[in-house]
């Protein structure tokens, strides 16, 4: 973004529109151009008052889109670059397994939320994308596929001093 008056300002967010004053799917989109999920993040719902990562990942991490392994730290730091990050905003981390402490008790989103000391929104279980944008945690059957019986759960991590 050029600014004609050399004014100093953030750089506008690809996800943001500003005729509009609204964003639209994830903030920071770590799926593959080449799977549809990459796509479906691109329509999530979005507001001003949070910053939402897509990835896929499990309780120990989460990868790019080409499938490195992205510890806390460095996801931290472009979190904290991140055009519309502001200190303590909440971050959603709309990635599979992410906040299944039980699995892990430092999980992935408890080791966020220590590097960025904010909260950090983040499933317990595998989360499931759909073409419209709509997102829900579901455990996976056996075959594969959705178990619309065993529902999970969003858990919210909270920094913890020390960590």
């Amino acid at each position: 973004w050029v600014d004609p008056l050399g004014l100093t300002c953030k750089e506008i967010p690809e996800n943001y529109d500003p005729l509009t004053d609204t964003y639209t799917g994830v903030d920071i989109n770590l799926f593959p151009t080449n799977e549809h999920i990459h796509y479906y993040a691109k329509k999530v719902p979005n507001n001003h008052t949070s910053l939402s990562i897509g990835a896929h990942g499990d309780p120990h991490e989460i990868i790019d889109q080409n499938h490195n392994p992205i510890s806390a730290n460095k996801l931290a730091q472009m979190i904290l670059s991140h055009p519309k990050y502001e200190p303590g905003m909440r971050v959603n981390l709309l990635s599979c397994n992410t906040g299944n402490f039980k699995a892990n008790s430092n999980c992935y989103a408890q080791q966020l939320a220590n590097e960025i000391k904010s909260d950090v929104l983040a499933p317990d279980t595998t989360l499931w994308y759909w073409p419209d944008g709509k997102v829900a945690p579901y455990e996976e059957l056996e075959i594969g596929g959705i178990d619309y019986n065993r529902p999970g759960n969003f858990y919210l991590f909270k920094p913890q001093n020390g960590l």
